[in-house]
């Protein structure tokens, strides 16, 4: 019994190994570079500001379509579709 238990903890030991191994991440050497099309300027920044999403029907080619805009709190500015990607904190519209 010792030598089959000894074998199985051996066993055992070899697979939790191979799982180690396995799930371990490699480096590929690959490194992200900063884009060279895009200036310092207009890489976005966090605007602080909270955007609420409300909900709109609108006619779009003879088809009623919901569509989403996004208003800034303190300048009342609207964008279409999604919020600007600086936005700081977005109000959905399921949770008002």
């Amino acid at each position: 019994k010792t030598a089959s238990l000894s074998k199985l903890v051996e066993k055992l030991e070899a697979e939790k190994s191979m799982a180690k191994k396995n799930s371990a991440v490699e480096d590929d050497g690959f490194r992200a570079r900063r884009s060279t099309h895009v200036t310092g300027d207009e890489y976005s920044k966090a605007d602080g500001d909270a955007w609420q999403e409300t909900l709109a029907v609108c006619e779009m080619a003879g088809k009623l379509t919901i569509r989403s805009y996004y208003t800034n709190q303190r300048t009342r500015e609207r964008k279409w579709d999604e919020p600007p990607s600086g936005a700081s904190r977005v109000l959905n519209a399921s949770e008002m």
